[in-house]
């Protein structure tokens, strides 16, 4: 990734709500809607997020309608309009995208077992590989890092939990074996800052309920240090549960998935 500027900008990045369907199933590009229930998510986070922006205030989304129709509550409630861009996609799942976990586990078992043992580099059958999903995120946080935001902004990002991981990993410098060690829930915001200094966690995962926004700009977890991310913290495990739950067991000891390398 390029050089970033010596300019303040905040980026907060939501997962969209809730959407409906999709419980159970391996959702990537199959195409659902927002819920009613993701959309009082998205609702809840608006007073947030009017609370903490910084300068003028772009929205960027996702290209899926359970993203979309998150971005248009966002937009509307911040007066600004949204851009569309497919770079913000899910990850695609190929011939198991929109189908059951429990289906897969019964028709596709053995591959399904393989790919979750060796989600770095292995991809779903017909599917995207984890460094196409990271090449994605790498060209469009190379674009907005590169603008000339010397007066300070706000970039609002309404995109996809492996997206959004993927992006705060890059951002933050981790190895992409990492992911599955922050949490990224659906209403939820997780804001990076940078500056001079190049770019900082502030708040992790966070919603209306769980954040409380402390003088200075800094948005705080409800009694820990801005940025500090709560002790044990690992994935939630909401949406795709099955694959999440499998990737994160993996994990040895040290963090590091066994055997696995990124190409």
């Amino acid at each position: 990734m390029r050089h970033v500027p010596a300019t303040h900008r905040r980026l907060i990045f939501i997962r969209h709500g809730r959407a409906s369907g999709a419980d159970g199933r391996c959702i990537g590009h199959t195409d659902l809607s927002l819920a009613a229930e993701g959309a009082e998510q998205i609702r809840a986070l608006c007073p947030l997020l009017s609370a903490i922006v910084i300068g003028p205030v772009q929205v960027a989304s996702s290209d899926l309608r359970r993203a979309m129709e998150s971005a248009a509550i966002l937009s509307a409630a911040l007066g600004v309009d949204a851009t569309l861009d497919s770079r913000l996609r899910e990850m695609y799942f190929g011939d198991w995208d929109g189908r059951t976990w429990a289906d897969l586990e019964q028709s596709d078992g053995n591959r399904l077992r393989a790919w979750t043992d060796d989600w770095l580099n292995d991809a779903p059958p017909n599917g995207e590989r984890l460094i196409g999903l990271s090449d994605r995120a790498v060209g469009w946080l190379d674009e907005v890092l590169a603008r000339d935001d010397s007066g300070g902004r706000t970039i609002i990002v309404v995109s996809h939990a492996g997206w959004i991981r993927v992006a705060v990993s890059l951002l933050l410098d981790r190895a992409l074996s990492r992911l599955f060690e922050l949490s990224i829930d659906h209403g939820h915001a997780t804001i990076i800052d940078i500056d001079g200094t190049g770019p900082q966690l502030v708040a992790e995962n966070v919603d209306a309920s769980s954040a409380r926004y402390a003088g200075g700009g800094e948005l705080c977890r409800s009694g820990t240090s801005a940025g500090a991310p709560t002790a044990g913290s690992r994935v939630t495990m909401s949406g795709q549960s099955y694959t999440e739950l499998r990737m994160s067991t993996r994990m040895t000891s040290s963090g590091e998935p066994a055997a696995t390398t990124l190409p």
